[in-house]
């Protein structure tokens, strides 16, 4: 009972922080993302290197979706923010004082907030034995999800080069994120009664293939579905099934969305398989569940079990004896003591000859 009462909290607690970061986000009035990106820290110079930022910089900029706060204003409100400190940099005319070397975390949180910032970069970037390993950061400044990237290399000219890569990936990551707002806005648009279910569907489809690493606008498209599963029911279990196979629980930003919807892919999937009478299938993908997305746990038991006596039960209409008594047992394991199905396991064992549980 304490564990399925910590499980509740903790699908509350993330259902919960996905609507707080949606609220949260401050967009500029173009309706750009608005990028803070810091100077790197040198750890082996102990400075800091705005030639590595203005690369990023430069970069994100060419994006018409992002508008990045120009570096003399970041450098006016560190210096606000942070008066004690004196600004020092590495530039092409060499070090500039000596004083502060070192762009914090905190820093920069607090610097992104007074700018009005929704996202921020910054880094680190560390020189030995003629290589260099940058550990590169984008911050949701509201939101707090931090994702982090690594480069590395020999030489310093291979640096432009990663770092603009390093640029465009964030850019990407961002611009998925962007596309799933606007969908977000699309469905809210359905539920008002501006489209009906087929135009929105027909939106999201034509979305899906362009972002194919998107786990949340696949999610978006199979709630629709979900709506009419007698008229989408061939399109349901592909993509649920597409949803499991992405699936990582590492990636906690994808089971806060899957809970903010209340969608549950693994169920969606096992109960077209029990639809078609494929119980063993149905009983690998809920027995997959309890062990990557335990936030349903008893309705997976409660289905493992149905399914195992549904089984065993075709079992012991072929003569298969030993294999029937199998899942009869593996039922009771599962099913409570409120499930008929759970007595009817225990009859079939006695007639079985079996003794039961």
């Amino acid at each position: 009972m304490i564990r399925k009462a910590l499980l509740l909290l903790l699908t509350i607690l993330l259902a919960a922080s996905v609507s707080r970061a949606a609220s949260s986000r401050i967009e500029s009035p173009s309706g750009k993302i608005r990028i803070t990106v810091f100077p790197f820290n040198d750890t082996s110079r102990k400075d800091t290197d705005t030639r590595l930022s203005s690369v990023v910089q430069a970069e994100l900029a060419t994006r018409d979706f992002i508008e990045t706060i120009p570096p003399e204003v970041v450098r006016r409100v560190i210096l606000e923010v942070e008066p004690s400190f004196a600004w020092t940099e590495r530039n092409r005319s060499g070090t500039v004082t000596g004083v502060l070397w070192r762009i914090e975390p905190k820093l920069v949180e607090k610097v992104s907030q007074r700018v009005r910032a929704d996202f921020a970069v910054y880094g680190d970037i560390s020189r030995f034995d003629g290589k260099w390993v940058i550990n590169a950061y984008s911050a949701e400044v509201k939101g707090g999800a931090v994702k982090a990237f690594t480069l590395s290399g020999e030489g310093e000219e291979e640096i432009p080069g990663k770092l603009a890569q390093l640029a465009t990936d964030i850019a990407v990551s961002l611009r998925e994120e962007t596309i799933v707002t606007e969908a977000e806005g699309e469905v809210r648009k359905f539920a008002g009664g501006m489209y009906s279910l087929s135009v929105i569907i027909g939106k999201m489809e034509a979305l899906v293939p362009f972002y194919r690493e998107s786990l949340p606008l696949k999610a978006l498209l199979l709630d629709l579905y979900l709506r009419d599963e007698a008229l989408y029911r061939k399109k349901i279990a592909p993509l649920a099934s597409t949803i499991i196979e992405q699936y990582d629980p590492a990636r906690e930003a994808d089971t806060r969305y899957l809970l903010s919807l209340s969608l549950d892919p693994f169920d969606v999937l096992a109960r077209v398989h029990e639809g078609a009478g494929e119980w063993e299938k149905a009983m690998a993908v809920r027995e997959k569940a309890l062990q990557v997305f335990p936030f349903a746990e008893e309705r997976h038991r409660r289905g493992i079990g149905l399914d195992a006596y549904a089984l065993a039960r075709l079992y012991e209409k072929m003569g298969r004896r030993e294999r029937a008594e199998e899942h009869y047992r593996k039922a009771l394991s599962f099913l409570s003591e409120k499930e008929p199905e759970r007595e009817s396991a225990r009859e079939s064992l006695r007639k079985l000859g079996r003794q039961a549980p």
